[in-house]
């Protein structure tokens, strides 16, 4: 079996265990910024508190879920490259 081949086969194999992510490192960190946006404004409206009277929390929370989406896209990025290569290891034995 030629290593194209393999190649081939391990990436689709590591696609099904842990799909490359799909956007970029931007996107992520983004989606991390409304979610959170989110969910600081039910908090408010649940608890009745103006939340953007308090900025410094604020930033301190967008800045941590940028951070978090980022450090998610890296984890499953991570994660799919183990995959890969666990795949490919035991493609190529023979």
């Amino acid at each position: 079996m030629s290593d194209r081949i393999r190649q081939n086969n391990a990436r689709s194999a590591a696609e099904q265990i842990a799909p490359r992510p799909n956007g970029s490192v931007m996107t992520y960190g983004l989606v991390g910024i409304a979610l959170a946006g989110l969910g600081m404004a039910a908090f408010g409206q649940f608890y009745a508190v103006d939340i953007l009277a308090y900025p410094l929390l604020v930033v301190g929370l967008m800045s941590f879920a940028f951070a978090s989406g980022i450090g998610l896209r890296k984890a499953r990025q991570i994660r799919h490259h183990n995959a890969y290569k666990a795949e490919y290891s035991e493609r190529s034995s023979p």
